[in-house]
Formats: C-alpha cells, structure tokens, sequence
C-alpha cells in the first residue's frame, strides 16, 4: 500500500511503478477479507450485543481520532492542508464523511459501515449472515457506482472462515491447490486488464467493479498461500500490530518526507517515510490501546 501511494508522486512512473499505480485496491480488499474473516471466527459464537458492537467500532474509531491529532498538528507546524476545513465538527466527525482530515480514510468509513452490516446480519439472520451481507453489498454498490467496490471481499471472507473446514479438505493436496491458484492469478489478471480498459474508457463502473472482482481473486490465492505457509515472528507481530495506524498515518509521511527531500531524492524520501510512519504508528498504535482500555474500564 505504501508504495501504491509512493506511485502517485513520480511524474514519470516506469512499467513497475505503473503496475503499483493499479494494486492498491487489492491490497485493500485483503484488508475486508480478513476482517471478514477474523470477524466471523471470533464473534460468530458469540452473543451479538450492543456492548461488543460498541467495543468493535471503538477499537476502529480511537485509533482514527488519534491519527487525526498528528494531521492537524502537521497542518498548524509544515502547513499541510486537509481535504476538508479544520473545524470541531469535522474533526469529530470526519470519519462519517465523504471527506476526510486523515488520509486514504475512505476506508474506515466503510469498514464502519460493514461493521454495522456485519452484527446486524449477525443479529438477524446467523446462519446465513455472510450470503445475506454479500448481496447487500453487491447492490449498494450498484446502487452508487462510484463507490470502491473492494469491500465485497469482506462477506467472502466470511465464507472462508464458515466453510474454512470443507475447503481446507477439499484443497488438501497440492495438484488441487495449485490449479486453484492458477485459476485465480489468470481470472486476476482478466480483472486487471477490464480495469485498465475502463480507465482508458472513462467508466467508473467498469474500473470498479473490476476491482471488486479483483480483489477477490487477489485475495483468495493469499489465503491459499496462507494455510501453508505460516508467517510469524517478532518483525510480523510488530507490523501486525500497528498496520491500521501505519496505513492512516502514512499519507502524511510521505507528505513530510516529500516536503524535505522530494521525489528527487527517492532513496531518501522513501526511507524517511517508512521509518517516520513506523515510529508515528507504533506511537500512536500504544496510545490507542491504552485509550480502548480506559474506554473499556469506564464502560464496565
């Protein structure tokens, strides 16, 4: 995702800076997946209250908020400006908005929004919660063509995680998981092509709805992987940690960095803004958790 967003300020991108330009979405869309996933496996026996719906939502929203300080403190010490007025309204509520005071945010407004979904088809009808959040999605974005349709990944990772045992049994040889991944990456790259057509057409739709399907087909050959090839120690746990505030926090990196070495300088700027958005997140990843315990301590 970093390097998605690097793409943006290279005037004249190469052939890899220009495949980087197009996957960002894919990366996005395992974002849904997981959470659909992780979701699914941690609260699908549990009683859906409006306690453990608060708790999910502010374990999205603390984080945001304390994102948000280091953006307006960029905006009063190198004068970066926000998408939207500096305003108490719109600091508090900016998350809920089209635009936003923190950066590539677009997604914690609809993950807000899947969150709800989720507990209420949860609530509602369990059994079938993932087939009936899929379909809402699905038309929702038809009903707004304009919205990034990667959040279609989140109900599928329901399915994984509810069907987890019977695909695993399923794919448990190699010749059957390696056709699967095939037939992912080849399906991935139509979707590609469909999206790059749809630029050079100018329709929104067609871009979009290739980056739902997409990001699906992105998504499933990960999981793939996944179940295989276990992906631990301490580098992992620590980014894994701190993803959610690396990922608000590292548009205004690279603002900062872009502002003191420029994309002249591109070693420099791209280490400065790994290492400054690392820093900033873990910062702010600490407290964030301590906040969400207050939280929890005030509501208990």
């Amino acid at each position: 995702m970093l390097f998605h967003h690097f793409s943006g300020w290279i005037p004249d991108p190469n052939p890899v800076v220009y495949v980087f330009s197009h996957c960002g979405s894919y990366i996005v869309a395992c974002f849904f997946f997981l959470s659909g996933y992780g979701l699914y496996k941690v609260d699908s026996k549990k009683d859906i209250s409006f306690s453990l719906v608060l708790r999910r939502l502010l374990r999205l929203l603390i984080p945001y908020w304390c994102c948000e300080i280091l953006y307006l403190l960029a905006y009063f010490l190198f004068g970066i400006e926000p998408e939207i007025a500096v305003t108490p309204v719109n600091v508090l509520l900016s998350v809920f908005s089209a635009a936003h005071i923190v950066e590539f945010s677009w997604y914690v407004s609809a993950i807000l929004v899947v969150y709800v979904l989720f507990f209420l088809c949860m609530k509602c009808v369990k059994k079938h919660a993932a087939v009936v959040l899929l379909i809402l999605l699905m038309g929702l974005f038809f009903v707004v063509p304009d919205l990034w349709g990667t959040f279609v990944a989140f109900p599928v990772g329901m399915l994984v995680a509810q069907y987890e045992s019977e695909i695993l049994r399923r794919f448990n040889r190699f010749p059957k998981r390696f056709a699967a991944y095939a037939v992912c990456v080849l399906l991935l790259g139509v979707c590609f092509f469909l999206k790059i057509r749809g630029q050079s057409m100018g329709s929104q739709l067609l871009m979009n709805a290739s980056d739902a399907v997409g990001g699906i087909f992105f998504c499933l050959p990960v999981y793939i992987v996944l179940t295989k090839v276990k992906i631990g120690g301490k580098p992992a746990a620590f980014f894994g940690r701190i993803s959610y505030e690396f990922y608000l926090l590292h548009g205004l990196c690279i603002r900062i960095a872009h502002r003191f070495f420029g994309v002249e300088q591109a070693l420099a700027f791209i280490a400065v803004t790994f290492v400054l958005t690392t820093a900033l997140s873990f910062a702010t990843a600490l407290v964030g958790e301590r906040l969400t315990a207050l939280s929890k301590k005030h509501r208990t």
